[in-house]
């Protein structure tokens, strides 16, 4: 009798811890959600150029503090997100983005498209030559309402155009043709970096571009400073071999091709020589920075 008596109070103990936890459960899974929106500016201010609507943006979210190369994502997040012509940004498949209370960083990448399948581990992605790169990312946000949550994309990588002008004395006006060594390709981009690591180096070979009305534009990664795209340029008429064939630097400030900017060139060429008559460098919203003079090219 004493025996049954004494796992009476144990059983009861048991039972009571059961109730507890599964009160607990309950009150977790009845956590009080709330719906995270987003918006971005259309206006082409210092720095960042007008965002068109329908591109494609990743969306990758963290507790504030975390180190994305560290710490997983937050759970359930919609991986992709679209920007709306008004200005909207909203999950791709239409979903909601809901979360509980808490602190919260957001991070955005796109390639300014309709698509969106970069090459991404841990925190990093994989960037390349030829793609126009917008990210867009958060100060910590404390969530403790529904709340909208504004955007600034910035571009990450670099834009080139040249205009060439062709002075010819022949009867018949040669082809131009022009190429360039681009940086090594791909690079890397970390989200808690907000900049795309500097290739220090070029490709061994050329790459062809074709020229509308003697126009060259092309987007690449930033470079290392020091190191600078090098162009080649050839005049090509109907004899086999070119009337001209020439290589030569790009010129920047300080030899350094950052990224988020425009370098344009206004380059002219004749049978004998290649001479550039102007050079620019511009905020990518069209915003000049500086000029260079002949002196420094």
């Amino acid at each position: 009798m004493k025996l049954q008596l004494s796992i009476v109070p144990i059983v009861l103990l048991l039972l009571l811890g059961s109730c507890k936890k599964e009160g607990s459960e309950t009150a977790l899974q009845k956590e009080t959600l709330y719906r995270v929106g987003f918006s971005c500016s259309n206006l082409p201010t210092k720095g960042i150029a007008p965002i068109n609507g329908g591109i494609v943006a990743a969306m990758h979210c963290f507790g504030s503090g975390d180190n994305p190369l560290l710490k997983r994502e937050w759970p359930g997040v919609p991986p992709l997100f679209k920007i709306e012509s008004c200005g909207s940004v909203v999950p791709l498949d239409n979903s909601q983005l809901l979360l509980p209370q808490g602190v919260y960083s957001f991070y955005l990448l796109s390639t300014n498209g309709e698509e969106f399948n970069e090459p991404y581990n841990w925190g990093e992605y994989r960037v390349f030559n030829g793609r126009d790169y917008l990210f867009a990312s958060t100060s910590p946000i404390y969530l403790t309402r529904e709340q909208r949550v504004p955007l600034t994309f910035y571009h990450l990588s670099t834009a080139i155009a040249i205009q060439f002008v062709l002075k010819s004395e022949e009867e018949s006006t040669p082809t131009l043709h022009a190429s360039l060594r681009l940086p090594l390709s791909p690079s890397s981009f970390q989200l808690s970096s907000s900049f795309i690591e500097e290739a220090i180096g070029l490709e061994e070979h050329f790459t062809p571009f074709k020229l509308i009305e003697n126009h060259l534009s092309t987007i690449i990664l930033p470079l290392t400073k020091g190191v600078v795209p090098k162009l080649k340029v050839e005049l090509q008429s109907e004899a086999p071999l070119p009337l001209l064939s020439k290589e030569i630097d790009l010129p920047a400030p300080d030899n350094h091709f950052k990224g988020g900017r425009r370098y344009r060139y206004l380059v002219e060429v004749s049978r004998k020589a290649i001479n550039f008559a102007g050079a620019t460098v511009e905020e990518w919203s069209e915003e000049q920075i500086e000029a260079l003079s002949l002196q420094e090219i």
